[in-house]
């Protein structure tokens, strides 16, 4: 299995086999395989028809708005030759058992090796495993309506899919819809291995002890498919821990290099090996995914808190692998990427403890969240975030700003609130009133040095909360000159990749403000 360009591919034939149904087609030796490989087959618990999909077969068309796709698979035709002809009758007959017995047929789209093609011939170049699809049958009454309001055939026909080689009984028509659960590949990796069992982890071990790189995704885990398992079932109370562990809206990320050392994956030399993460994160995403419908709201995207540390641009952000999540990610700016995250961060921060709640519907045992705060012993930027919450530094800050008017030109006698409501639902750290003047706080302790981005959302908080406070000013002082302020103070210094924002957008910053008894 390898990850190329933002998705999981299968090129090995018989790995593909082995993974999705079980079936070994070497079993008679590598070089029977041709006579063993075939065109459909069971899983091992014989409820699902796992098919090949080639690519180029499949036809898309246009029903309102929605654009539906179709296959037709099965039938017999006159150019098969040899065992063409054995292997379809063979998925021929599996077809007619799997729609009889209504079973779930699943479809893997498949790209041919463009080469063999050229020459008529079909092999597979390559299995896309994260574009498995339940088939439909199209049969029957509403089958044939279907067909005729949409010109099934005659688009069969266009593409080249559909003409005059058939013979006998006509092949089945399918459509492809998404699929409820994980695909086969997944389900039957860990046979022995249900979520609630553990599976041991077995460390690999390179001779060499290279070293690893940080992104990643850059190929498998050298290891088998159970140990995939394992390892997610290792690393999901791992991030659910991490992210209850935060503080004050603020996440810190996690890399692949520490994700991979805070589950075990290790060289034999002790040095954290995370080649082949994103594949158990994909496993991760699946499991979330399949639970999803007993949900009445969205699970977030938690994966997406693991990220690159690759010292380029795409450092500090999760790979391209998440566009499955976030369409046409891989070809975004930096800065619409980071908006993207951020907002699925203030999801999965504000998802809170239901996070437990999706471990027991795993299955799986929760970890205590590590509660450092920052600046104590053991405290460090990547050493496992803050508690849920708002934390005492951020508390602290808040307090001394609110009892210290004077630091920012505000009137004695001015009325000071802590956690000020906004008519918009939005709450500004530190208000401040007098009968000319009103004056609201946003405040950044040390705690935001874990994501520098909670810097420039202050930056633009402060805009936000300028414009509102002006509008409510409006409303309930009419006819009445109100003088509105917003600044920021933070106890430490803004970030030089964001130190020209304020001045850009008028917002005046209050560095160093550091509490003091």
């Amino acid at each position: 299995m390898e990850y190329v360009n933002g998705e999981w591919i299968e090129s090995a034939v018989h790995d593909f086999w082995l993974a999705t149904t079980g079936y070994d087609t070497w079993w008679k030796g590598s070089n029977h395989a041709q006579r063993e490989t075939h065109w459909n087959d069971y899983t091992r618990d014989g409820k699902t028809l796992v098919n090949t999909v080639w690519q180029d077969r499949i036809v898309s068309v246009q029903d309102g708005e929605a654009l539906r796709r179709f296959v037709i698979l099965g039938g017999k035709r006159r150019s098969w030759e040899k065992l063409s002809i054995t292997h379809g009758k063979e998925a021929n007959e599996n077809l007619f058992q799997a729609i009889r017995a209504r079973h779930l047929v699943v479809g893997y789209e498949t790209v041919g090796n463009p080469t063999k093609l050229e020459k008529g011939e079909r092999h597979v170049g390559h299995f896309c495993l994260d574009r498995a699809y339940e088939l439909v049958p199209i049969f029957g009454t509403r089958g044939e309506d279907l067909k005729e309001r949409l010109k099934l055939v005659e688009a069969f026909r266009k593409a080249g899919v559909l003409d005059d080689d058939y013979i006998g009984a006509a092949p089945w028509t399918f459509e492809l819809v998404p699929l409820n659960g994980l695909a086969p590949h997944l389900v039957n990796a860990p046979p022995a291995a249900p979520l609630g069992v553990d599976v041991p982890i077995l460390v690999p071990a390179p001779v060499a002890a290279p070293v690893p790189s940080e992104d990643g995704e850059d190929g498998a885990l050298d290891e088998e498919p159970a140990t995939y398992v394992g390892y997610a079932k290792k690393a999901l109370p791992v991030l659910v821990a991490h992210v209850l562990a935060q503080r004050d809206g603020v996440m810190q990320r996690m890399s692949y290099m520490e994700l991979a050392e805070r589950i075990g994956c290790l060289t034999y030399k002790g040095v954290p090996w995370p080649r082949g993460i994103g594949g158990m994160l994909h496993i991760i995403t699946c499991w979330i995914d399949e639970i999803q419908s007993a949900w009445n709201n969205e699970i977030p995207y938690l994966t997406s808190i693991v990220v690159k540390t690759t010292g380029d641009e795409t450092d500090g952000l999760p790979g391209d692998g998440v566009s499955a999540k976030f369409p046409g990610y891989a070809s975004m700016t930096r800065e619409r990427k980071e908006a993207e995250v951020e907002v699925e961060y203030g999801k999965i921060l504000n998802f809170g403890s239901r996070w437990k709640e999706v471990l027991q519907q795993l299955g799986i045992e929760p970890l205590e969240p590590v509660i450092k705060e920052p600046g104590t012993p053991g405290s460090s930027k990547g050493s496992g975030g803050w508690g849920g919450g708002e934390s005492e530094a951020h508390k602290a800050l808040k307090g001394y700003v609110a009892e210290h008017p004077e630091l920012f030109g505000v009137a004695p006698g001015a009325k000071s609130t802590e956690e000020y409501p906004l008519h918009s639902r939005d709450v500004i750290d530190v208000f401040f009133e007098t009968a000319e003047e009103w004056v609201g706080i946003e405040v950044k302790s040390r705690v935001s040095d874990g994501d520098e981005l909670d810097y420039r959302r202050g930056v633009y908080q402060a805009v936000k909360y300028r414009s509102l406070l002006e509008a409510q000013a409006k409303v309930e002082q009419p006819g009445k000159p109100i003088s509105v302020k917003v600044y920021l103070v933070l106890e430490r210094s803004m970030p030089k990749t964001f130190k020209d924002l304020p001045s850009k957008l008028d917002v005046r910053v209050f560095e160093n403000v550091v509490p003091v008894n």
